[in-house]
């Protein structure tokens, strides 16, 4: 393996220092791994910073300013062709405030059927509603988010639940009863749902932070690579590096950076090692 490295580092590939030891930084971008030489890092900072943005019919060019030159932003998960982690969790923010307000509003609408005697025409079906169906099929990666939303089943089942209960009162001429249990209902009932939107909300935006890293690629220019997080900075040993054969595996000249592999202990998955100056 040392021998295979070598051959690898003779072809310019010099990441490794004299006692075969390499710094990198790591991230990860749809469950695989990711490794930058610190060698190659020349800042990193949250990324708030005002940017210009081009759309074009060939594709889309966002620059930012560093140190007083223009600098292009690399979105290194369209690189790989998945949608970035933040830019999912901005849509996923916005459902859920817009599924908060669907219930709201079916609540104001259950309250003006049992006032007026009016058709009430919300789900009535838990599992029919936008929010019930969307529910159902959604899997969070984050533990913390997955345990919010696991306690919504009990309360969504509560809360459409009304419907029912509370028109069947109303239509026996029991009006004001199913007006007190609205009431209440609104106070325990909808608070716990409207409770819970919030905390899922809370949580999914403290899992927008993505950063940009100042690389240096070919030629010693700047580029900045978006990246949704950080996952940790780790040495690594000669010994662990595999090249990447493009010759048995052509990524294109997208990903020219990957320039190999950083094996891990037992059936941990291998890192992908990469190399900025190998970027135009």
């Amino acid at each position: 393996m040392a021998e295979a490295a070598a051959i690898a580092l003779d072809f310019g590939v010099d990441l490794f220092d004299s006692t075969g030891k390499l710094e990198v930084i790591t991230f990860t971008v749809d469950r695989a791994k990711y490794a930058i030489p610190i060698s190659q890092v020349r800042y990193i900072e949250q990324d708030n910073r005002k940017t210009t943005r081009v759309d074009s019919a060939n594709g889309v060019l966002e620059v930012v300013q560093y140190q007083g030159e223009t600098v292009p932003i690399c979105e290194f998960s369209e690189m790989v062709n998945v949608e970035s982690e933040y830019k999912k969790n901005v849509v996923l923010i916005e459902l859920l405030k817009a599924k908060e307000q669907d219930h709201r509003g079916w609540m104001r609408s259950l309250e003006a059927s049992i006032r007026t005697g009016a058709a009430f025409t919300k789900d009535r079906d838990p599992h029919q509603c936008e929010f019930g169906q969307w529910y159902e099929q959604y899997e969070a990666n984050d533990e913390v988010l997955a345990d919010i939303m696991a306690r919504f089943d009990e309360p969504h089942k509560l809360f459409h639940g009304l419907a029912d209960t509370l028109l069947a009162k109303a239509s026996e001429g029991e009006k004001e009863v199913a007006l007190e249990l609205f009431d209440n209902a609104e106070k325990s009932v909808l608070s716990s749902l409207l409770t819970l939107f919030q905390q899922a909300i809370d949580r999914v935006q403290s899992l927008i932070r993505p950063v940009l890293v100042f690389v240096a690629r070919r030629g010693d220019k700047p580029l900045a690579v978006r990246l949704n997080a950080i996952n940790e900075i780790i040495t690594c040993n000669i010994k662990q590096f595999a090249p990447y054969e493009a010759n048995v595996t052509d990524l294109g000249k997208e990903l020219e950076v990957i320039v190999g592999y950083l094996q891990g202990e037992g059936a941990e998955a291998p890192t992908v090692l990469l190399d900025w100056r190998l970027h135009e």
